[in-house]
This record gives C-alpha cells, structure tokens and sequence, in this order.
C-alpha cells in the first residue's frame, strides 16, 4: 500500500492504491493477529494457560492491533471498503466469532475458561458493527473495543476462586446485562445493524442470538467451580466492578462522545444527525431512544431477583457442574483437520526434502537460529 500510494500516512493515501488484493491480505493480518476466528482463539487460551492479572494486561497489546487496521482501511479508501463484499464478509465473520465464543462459554467446565470467551465474543460484536461501514457502526464498535479494554482491565481484579459478589459481579457485567456499558455498546452494535440494510440486518440478528447464548453461559457459570488459573479479588480494588456495573451505561455515553464519535468521524464521513455522542440518548435513523434509560429501567429488577435467587438455589456442598445447555459437535472441528492435514503426504517424485523433521529441528533449536532468520528477513526487506 505505501508502495502504491507513496507515503504511509493514511490521511494522503489515494483511494485508488487501495485495491481489493491490499485489502484482502490487511484484512487476513487482522483477523489471525487479533484472532477474530469462530474456534478458540489465542486470547481465550492465554487467559487459562497463565494468570488472569497477567494476562488481562498482557492480551490488549496486540488484541487491538488487527482492529486499528481494520478501522485505518476506511480511512485510506476515503471513507470505505474497496469492494461492498468485504463489509458483508466481515459482518458474517463477527456473527460467526460472536456465537462461537457464546458457544464455548455455555459448555465450559469451569468459570475460569468462561472469562477467556469473553473479550472473543466482545471481539466479535465489535467486527460486527465495524463491517457495516456505516457512521454509527464504525463508532459503536470503536465505544465496543473501549469497552473491552476495560473488561480486560477489571476482570482479573474481581478473582473467582470462590463465589461471592465480586464474582457474581463480573458475571453480570461480562454477559452484557444492564446497567453495564457492555450492554449499551452492544444495543448500539444490533442497531446499527438493523439500520445498515436487510442482510446486514437479517446477520446481526445472529449476534442477538449470541447475545442470548452469553447470558444464558453466564448463569451456568455461577454453578461451575473456579478453575485452575482462579484468584482472589484484589481486595478493595474488586470495588473498581461495582463502579463499572453502577455507571456503565452513563460512561457508555461518555465513551461514545469523548472517544468514539470523534475517532469514527476520522476515518468515515458522519453526519451530524447520525450519533449525537451525548450520555443519554442516541439519534439515529429510527429516531432518538435513550441508552441508559432501556438498561436503568430494568437493572433495579435484574440485580434484586438475581440475588434472591442466588441465595436460595445455590445447595450447600460440593455438587456436579451443570451440564452444558448445547453439545455442538463442532468443538472438536479444528482437531479433526489438523489430523487430515498432517496425514496428508506428497508423492515420491515431488518430496524434496523431510518438512517434519525441518520443523521438529527448528522446535529444538537454539535461540541463535531465530536471530539469524531475523537478521536474514531484516536485510531482506530493508534491502529493497
């Protein structure tokens, strides 16, 4: 692309140097770096392979970085994608990330593996809204990755060693529930959708049913036993969750002003009657309908009957983990092609070399190997 356009600097890129073959190979970085694929990504298996107060901190460096790019292509193709089809192909990706991390989290066997879904399906609500190439989808998941970040961020603080408030706190606020912001992000991610056009519509339906799935794993969650990556809440900085479940939806409507819809009119043209951007009511195509209002009506409700119910279901002892709502027989997908593939051998005449062993050898070797094949890159690249 700077090749084509002669500068780096996305603001002066042509959008003729944008064409459909640089963006097919963006887009593919993006989404295997921020690993926005239907089955287990790299997020949600670093999230149970080492501490949560490390890899909350840890995932966002990189997490985001496939979202930035996604977000500049606007931006270096004048407000839009080369092609309509790469919009259509990224909205079904999200529904597809979206309802296979709600799939996952409902048939998880412990709380600590339900956490690591949830900024994968976060993940996909996001691609959702960004794939519409629409002011208000551009702007509702850019207040989406916000908010993500904060669930990355407050999460691991609240622990799951054992069931408590925190715990029940992080539930709700994970499952997109009101009053959080999560829940009015993604109000504004279905909306968007609905408002795009008819398929972009009947596709973010897939992302109500994922919403659903989410809430519905969230409640199996209380039942589940922690897990073995489980910690503490960290004291009084657990209270940093209630802050985020009190005021979610208003600083929903912060983020969107302060952050969202200033970055989104950088990138996209924006009417001025498409976001207002202020904390209690949104106006777009539909009309205007207050955000927080929809979440504070029914958060008193909610959090009273969620309560009561938890205190008088949960039975005393040790008891059997709930069994998962749905058994899809994808899970176990990326196995079974993995396995076809390694057993999958070449001819005689077009074998040149032992690729297994090459690859077993570059596994045992030494770190010297890597910074000579760096170097190699290096001078690769930089030469030309």
């Amino acid at each position: 692309l700077s090749g084509r356009a002669g500068t780096d600097q996305f603001t002066a890129i042509p959008v003729s140097s944008l064409q459909g073959a640089i963006f097919t190979l963006v887009a593919l970085a993006a989404i295997l770096g921020s690993g926005l694929l239907p089955w287990r990504p790299w997020p949600a298996e670093l999230w149970q392979r080492v501490r949560p107060r490390i890899a909350g901190p840890a995932i966002p460096l990189f997490y985001f970085t496939g979202f930035y790019f996604l977000v500049r292509m606007y931006q270096a193709g004048g407000g839009h994608y080369p092609l309509r089809i790469f919009n259509y192909a990224l909205v079904a990706l999200g529904t597809a990330c979206a309802l296979g991390a709600a799939l996952r989290a409902q048939a998880v066997a412990d709380r600590s593996a339900y956490f690591g879904e949830v900024l994968p399906m976060a993940a996909g609500f996001s691609l959702i809204a960004l794939g519409l190439g629409t002011p208000l989808g551009v702007a509702a998941a850019i207040a989406t990755l916000a908010t993500a970040a904060m669930l990355a961020a407050v999460l691991p603080l609240l622990g799951d060693s054992e069931l408590s408030a925190p715990v029940l706190l992080g539930l709700l606020v994970s499952a997109g529930l009101p009053p959080s912001a999560l829940f009015a992000t993604r109000l504004l991610d279905l909306q968007a959708g609905l408002e795009a056009n008819e398929v972009m519509g009947y596709l973010s339906l897939g992302g109500a049913a994922a919403w659903i799935v989410g809430v519905a794993a969230a409640a199996r969650a209380v039942r589940l036993p922690a897990g073995s990556g489980s910690e503490r809440p960290a004291g009084a900085v657990a209270g940093v969750g209630g802050v985020v479940l009190a005021v979610g939806g208003v600083g929903a409507g912060l983020l969107q002003a302060v952050i969202a819809v200033p970055a989104a009119a950088a990138v996209v043209s924006f009417p001025a009657s498409a976001l207002t951007g202020i904390p209690f009511e949104t106006a777009a195509a539909s009309g205007s309908w207050p955000a927080v209002a929809v979440g504070g009506v029914v958060a008193l409700a909610l959090v009273a009957t969620g309560l009561a119910g938890w205190r008088s279901a949960l039975p005393a002892g040790e008891v059997a983990p709930p069994p998962a709502l749905l058994a899809p027989g994808w899970a176990r997908l990326p196995e079974r092609l993995r396995a076809g593939l390694a057993s999958l051998t070449l001819p005689p005449e077009l074998q040149v070399t032992g690729w297994a062993r090459i690859d077993a050898a570059m596994a045992r070797g030494s770190v010297w190997l890597w910074v000579a094949l760096l170097l190699l890159l290096s001078w690769l690249v930089l030469g030309r």
